[in-house]
């Protein structure tokens, strides 16, 4: 999972839309195999970040840690998605981006993650 910001508006929206579907993947998996956030200690899920081979197998990781990734992802997402206009329903842009993220705190459902959620969903109902 490298962090490094793509150089051209092409690779910013390819990389923008894959951390976007990955932390989409994530949350499903999420919603599947875990009863709720809870204190995010519980392990659910292995966290893969790289196609390597040998990276199989890993073990699962808290909840937090999931939660952790994927807030990450989509707030990477909605940055590389700052300028990209999609020409199809099947592609990811900044908005889409920022209700995923919106779904992924309210999963959690902290005080503030729910003000967050308010203002991305604000933020999407302007756009």
């Amino acid at each position: 999972g490298s962090d490094a910001v793509p150089a051209n508006a092409t690779d910013k929206a390819t990389m923008g839309q894959a951390k976007a579907m990955r932390a989409y993947g994530y949350f499903y998996l999420s919603q599947l195999y875990a009863k709720e956030y809870g204190d995010g200690s519980a392990k659910i899920l292995p966290i893969y970040t790289t196609a390597s081979s040998d990276s199989l197998n890993r073990p699962k990781r808290t909840a937090s840690a999931v939660w952790d990734l994927m807030i990450k992802d989509l707030n990477d997402a909605i940055t590389l998605l700052g300028s990209f206009t999609r020409t199809s329903k099947d592609q990811v842009d900044k908005n889409v981006a920022k209700g995923l993220l919106a779904y992924v705190l309210a999963a959690r459902g902290t005080p503030a993650d729910w003000t967050q959620v308010a203002t991305l969903t604000q933020d999407i109902m302007t756009a």
